[in-house]
């Protein structure tokens, strides 16, 4: 593996969990639409101003982003497991930086406050824990 190619693998996540986020703000927004439109349709009688498939077509949008969302869900955590898995196969301090950077979704300046680095010298470790993840799949990982 690359060092660009480790890099993307440990983004990936990140960028995953971005799009579960905007995913549930569609879902919440279509089925607060879908709400109001069941609610109008229950309390007016039927007129041929108002499309009875309505509802029903985005009751059904709904359940298809809820699907969509639930697999992309399922995704996104068997990621960071074999993610978080190959993290763990590294010495310390080179866990906790990627851990803490790319799943926690930490910045730097946090991660060196939190374990009492300079900001420069965390990015230095920061790139030697990305090569050093980059190796992993060249070697038999180490236990635990």
């Amino acid at each position: 593996m690359t060092i660009s190619q480790a890099k993307a693998e440990l983004k990936s996540y990140r960028h995953n969990l971005l799009r579960i986020a905007r995913k549930q703000e569609d879902i919440i927004a279509l089925r607060s639409r879908s709400e109001l439109v069941m609610r109008t349709f229950r309390h007016e009688a039927v007129q041929h101003s108002h499309d009875p498939h309505a509802a029903e077509e985005r009751i059904a949008r709904l359940l298809e982003l809820q699907r969509q969302q639930n697999e992309l869900f399922l995704h996104t955590e068997a990621r960071r497991i074999a993610v978080e898995q190959k993290i763990d196969a590294l010495e310390q301090p080179y866990q906790n930086i990627l851990y803490l950077h790319y799943i926690r979704d930490w910045s730097f300046t946090k991660i060196s406050m939190e374990i009492n680095y300079e900001y420069t010298w965390l990015c230095k470790l920061h790139a030697k824990a990305v090569q050093l993840y980059a190796k992993l799949d060249e070697s038999p990982r180490r236990a635990g």
